[in-house]
């Protein structure tokens, strides 16, 4: 089984500066966790207007269904 050598097409290890940079660096991480909150908002809200008004998220649910049966 033949393996794939990298380093004959020129290419080497990223440094620890090089991965960051490539990752994101700081501004991901820093958002991601305003992001999760948001997302959670979100959650809660559907699920408490489902709850609250099941029948209505049902004729929600088949509107949408159905518009995309055309």
């Amino acid at each position: 089984m033949q393996t794939l050598a990298l380093s004959n097409y020129g290419t080497s290890e990223l440094s620890f500066d090089e991965q960051r940079e490539t990752d994101g660096g700081w501004f991901l991480p820093a958002l991601l966790p305003a992001l999760l909150a948001v997302g959670a908002v979100y959650a809660v809200a559907i699920l408490t207007d489902s709850m609250m008004n099941p029948t209505g998220c049902v004729n929600a649910i088949q509107r949408g269904f159905n518009s995309t049966q055309k």
